[in-house]
């Protein structure tokens, strides 16, 4: 009878320090979960912010700008037109990322709104330019009435 009984202590023992090892495993894939989200958004931000910034630095970019907000696409020239289709091109390339990382659940739904929002202002642009996203489900989000 004493053996049945440490067996049945051991058992028992043994249960709870699995469902221990479940709860902290839980609590580390929760936690690796927080900051892939976490350095995902970062990576988001600090890209968002070096486009910025490059667009401002550049000798090229803000003139372009003008000439399109001022007189549309078709007044620039060859080289102004690669250098805003490039530019508009890295910019799509971007936001199919962040659509990417939405839909993987990396991004919160307030960055991918935001995203969602200026990709439409952009949209009119880009089909003035002739270039569009390579990824159709991106494209039909941007396409669509509330982009989700």
């Amino acid at each position: 009878m004493t053996s049945e009984r440490l067996n049945s202590w051991l058992t028992l023992l043994a249960n709870v320090g699995v469902v221990i090892g479940l709860v902290v495993v839980i609590f580390e894939i929760r936690e690796s979960n927080r900051q892939t989200t976490s350095a995902t958004n970062v990576a988001r931000y600090s890209e968002i912010e070096s486009s910025m910034r490059d667009a401002a630095i550049s000798d090229h970019l803000p003139e372009i700008y003008v000439i399109v907000e001022k007189s549309g696409v078709e007044e620039l020239d060859r080289e102004q037109l690669f250098r805003i289709r490039s530019w508009e091109m890295a910019r799509i390339i971007r936001m199919e990322g962040q659509y990417v990382q939405f839909h993987d659940g990396y991004l919160p739904e307030t960055g991918y709104k935001i995203m969602i929002e200026t990709a439409k202002e952009n949209l009119q642009l880009w089909n003035d330019l002739g270039i569009q996203s390579a990824n159709s489900e991106f494209r039909a989000a941007i396409e669509s009435e509330g982009g989700t």
